[in-house]
């Protein structure tokens, strides 16, 4: 039986997997984030210098 299964049958973990698999959401979508704003940051740093040289 695997751990999900355990866990679902009653038998208690000192770490749940909801939480684990919560955690994991949070983790990739904070890394997500961070990545979106340096997209925009990268975009502006752009569209600066082609209005410099054009």
């Amino acid at each position: 039986m695997d751990v999900i299964q355990q866990e679902a049958s009653g038998e208690e973990f000192e770490i749940p997997m909801l939480l684990i698999h919560a955690q994991d959401h949070l983790m990739t979508s904070m890394t997500t984030k961070d990545l979106a704003k340096e997209i925009v940051e990268l975009h502006q740093k752009m569209q600066t210098l082609v209005t410099n040289y054009s």
